[in-house]
């Protein structure tokens, strides 16, 4: 048997220990069922693996360190379970990995730096979990990764430089968590970035200018950095694809030869150093900050669903 196919199903148990029986197993995938107890350790009897995909179940327990074992590995995904523990340090020896799936979970400790390994990855996404440490310099050698989204966790430390290493990436989603320090002036060389999301950190210094060179960006969401400030660099008008620039709960500012190009693209002024008289003139016309912040929740799902479909 080389293929395991039954999705959208209704199937309860759990995932049998005897699946490190089927040597010849290529593919797995038992996405939105009703599955519970862990993973087998004994998946990583299976060499020749290439697809796991276990989906909004009910599976629990931790990643077996056993799986990171399989070389062959390409699309691995855990999305929307109650899986807790860490992610493997071994996970470096996914040297064929793709894609990497461990959102809406209970993961806690770091990301291993063994993540700059992965070489051929081009969607990582740890949104909604519980990790901590930094976002290791590693990932400057992911340099196929398209999807970097850490959002919704307790990571801490600078967003490091060598992500502009990483330039095919086209969304960065690091909002929700604790990071501090300035956004890196080396995010301006991520040219095909379409979202960048930082919003409700730590972060302090001022919006690079660099970012002006990101001209296929739709969305900038910086909002809810009480620390970050300076004026709204006037750049961002060569920026003709952004369609939303929400920076509400900061300390930037606009100065006249920044209002007239930035003001299509606000979304809030609401506690930022612009003054309510060039802000209702700014967002007159512009929708509610909620509806931007819905919106862009909105494009990240599609972006991320877009991009499973695609893989």
């Amino acid at each position: 048997m080389k293929w395991v196919y039954f999705d959208s199903n209704k199937l309860s148990g759990t995932i049998s220990s005897l699946i490190g029986n089927l040597k010849e197993l290529n593919q797995f995938s038992m996405n939105k069922n009703l599955l519970t107890g862990s993973i087998p350790s004994q998946v990583g009897d299976l060499t020749k693996l290439e697809l796991f995909w276990v989906q909004e179940n009910n599976i629990t327990g931790i990643i077996p360190s056993e799986i990171t074992k399989l070389s062959l590995m390409k699309w691995f995904t855990i999305v929307a379970n109650s899986i807790s523990g860490t992610i493997p340090d071994g996970i470096g020896a996914y040297t064929s990995l793709r894609q990497f799936w461990l959102n809406h979970n209970y993961l806690s400790g770091t990301i291993p730096s063994q993540i700059g390994k992965l070489l051929t990855l081009t969607d990582l996404n740890i949104n909604r979990n519980q990790i901590i440490g930094t976002i290791p310099t590693e990932v400057g050698r992911l340099t196929a990764l398209s999807v970097f989204h850490l959002g919704q966790n307790s990571i801490s430390g600078s967003i490091p430089s060598q992500l502009g290493r990483a330039t095919k990436l086209g969304v960065v989603a690091l909002f929700q968590n604790s990071l501090s320090a300035d956004i890196p002036t080396e995010v301006g060389r991520l040219t095909l970035l379409k979202i960048l999301s930082v919003d409700n950190n730590k972060l302090s210094g001022t919006i690079p200018t660099q970012i002006g060179r990101l001209t296929q960006l739709t969305f900038l969401s910086l909002g809810a950095n009480a620390q970050l400030g300076g004026n709204i660099p006037t750049q961002l008008a060569l920026l003709t694809a952004l369609t939303a620039l929400e920076v509400l709960d900061t300390n930037v500012f606009l100065t006249a030869a920044s209002s007239s190009k930035v003001c299509p693209i606000l979304t809030s002024c609401r506690n930022t150093r612009i003054t309510e008289t060039e802000c209702s003139k700014c967002v007159a016309n512009n929708p509610s900050s909620q509806a931007i912040t819905v919106q862009l929740s909105m494009s990240l799902l599609i972006i991320s669903v877009a991009t499973w479909l695609a893989t």
